[in-house]
């Protein structure tokens, strides 16, 4: 084949790449047990390590985020192949993806993005990350690449046949090796069946303040975006946003359990879903606000304006999951 262009559904998830990757993937709109899937799924917030980056730690759905998404789906096929395995058949990596796209794979490992023009880190420090490969084009030699490259936004690029393979290859020049396999995933329309009692007792666990293996979840991540207010490098920039996108996530949730006639919810609690989601992002700004002033000069007032507002949402949040909670 000359080139390959697979499917990339539009994630609903993507503040971290993990979360994109999974979603492009599974994402069929107009597919019941991908509905079902979805209405069920990220139920929970974790602040956990992230040993890798120069903040402490991140909000995160799943404590361990593409590989439990991946293993635990349905709707894809998954597979895996160590680095050397690929290297002992006699194949480059560019020819392994282009064999595997062509099967209607979508692949994603690690590769070192100071190679990659692309990347905020091209040509500045050796940083292995995960991309996606969903496509190539053998007239141009290119491969189709989506990953969070740039500002932390999650969208589609190129890369050439020889700046891939040489990022994949440099892997063991950057320090943070943390997966030395090659995954590659296809869409399956597998029946999915939506466990009314699990979901409802998943929803239920976000509104205690616990800790889970350890790790700090639900509500009680409220507390960790007040602490990293306080801590420069305690919690991870993107760690706003993904609170934002479980917010957005549970009226899309709503909305999926109306579509599959589980629930059904008043105007007026449409409203409240509308605004627990216009506050989330009006939180998001004003914290980022505080993050860039503290780095000039304290400002106490704009700290104590955030952590009021934190309160707040956090008080809406719980209502609007038990009012989800309540239609189950």
């Amino acid at each position: 084949m000359s080139s390959v262009i697979l499917h990339l559904g539009i994630p609903m998830i993507d503040a971290f790449n993990e979360y994109g990757h999974f979603f492009t993937v599974i994402h069929y709109e107009n597919n019941s047990n991908y509905k079902k899937l979805a209405a069920q799924c990220f139920t929970n917030l974790y602040c956990v390590p992230d040993e890798f980056s120069q903040f402490k730690c991140i909000l995160s759905f799943y404590p361990n985020r593409h590989t439990e998404l991946l293993e635990d789906c349905p709707l894809v096929t998954y597979h895996s192949i160590e680095r050397y395995e690929i290297l002992k058949q006699g194949k480059g990596i560019c020819d392994k993806i282009k064999e595997l796209l062509n099967e209607g794979y979508y692949l994603t490992f690690y590769v070192d993005l100071f190679f990659l023009p692309c990347s905020e880190s091209y040509q500045k420090n050796h940083l292995n990350h995960k991309i996606m490969v969903f496509g190539y084009d053998e007239e141009q030699m290119k491969f189709a690449v989506i990953d969070t490259f740039r500002n932390f936004k999650y969208a589609a690029s190129e890369v050439s046949f020889d700046e891939l393979e040489t990022a994949f290859n440099s892997y063991e020049h950057a320090k943070n090796q943390r997966d030395n396999k090659v995954v590659y995933v296809k869409f399956q329309n597998q029946e999915v069946t939506i466990d009314i009692t699990k979901l409802k007792k998943n929803l239920e666990c976000f509104c205690k303040e616990n800790e889970e293996r350890g790790i700090v979840s639900g509500v009680k991540v409220y507390d960790e975006l007040e602490k990293g207010l306080h801590e420069s490098e305690y919690l991870h920039l993107q760690s706003c946003n993904i609170l934002c996108q479980h917010i957005t996530f549970t009226k899309i949730r709503a909305k999926l359990l109306k579509e599959l006639e589980i629930a059904e919810f008043s105007k007026k609690e449409w409203e409240q879903f509308e605004e627990l989601e216009k506050q989330s992002k009006s939180l998001c700004n004003l914290y980022r606000k505080y993050k860039i002033v503290c780095e000039i000069r304290p400002d106490d007032t704009l700290l104590n304006q955030v952590n009021n507002y934190l309160k707040q949402v956090k008080e809406k949040h719980v209502e609007v999951i038990n009012t989800i909670v309540n239609k189950l």
